[in-house]
């Protein structure tokens, strides 16, 4: 636990896509019996345009946070949320809803490091892979 003369707040708040470079797209291999009537069909467009129409995304939401004793002094650290393994060209209100809920785990992380003071995530902006 941090002492009374330790400050800690929240200096930079971001929201970013990355490519995934490690995704596992096994589950492409599935079967109709596995997933039912229609889903190789599916599955073999998919695999056709996989790195052309889609691919895979991790969503990072991060804090960078400043720690300081004495006026002038800080020292700053990251922590993160992330999800990886994300369909590229799902559609908006999954990505927002994905957004909300690691912004809402990151909040717990920061509560439990007693970061009182964040900013307001509700605005925060995301561009669509």
């Amino acid at each position: 636990m941090l002492d009374t003369e330790t400050t800690v707040y929240v200096h930079e708040f971001e929201a970013r896509w990355e490519y995934d470079f490690d995704a596992d797209i096994s589950w492409l291999d599935q079967t109709d019996e596995e997933m039912g009537e229609g889903f190789e069909e599916h599955a073999e467009r998919r695999k056709a345009t996989y790195g052309d129409d889609w691919f895979m995304v991790g969503l990072v939401v991060e804090a960078t946070l400043r720690v300081g004793r004495r006026p002038g002094w800080s020292q700053e650290f990251k922590i993160n949320s992330s999800l990886w393994g994300i369909e590229s060209d799902a559609d908006a209100l999954y990505f927002r809803t994905l957004l909300g809920e690691l912004c809402d785990e990151l909040s717990t992380d920061l509560d439990a490091l007693g970061v009182a003071e964040r900013p307001v995530t509700d605005d925060l902006a995301l561009a669509l892979p």
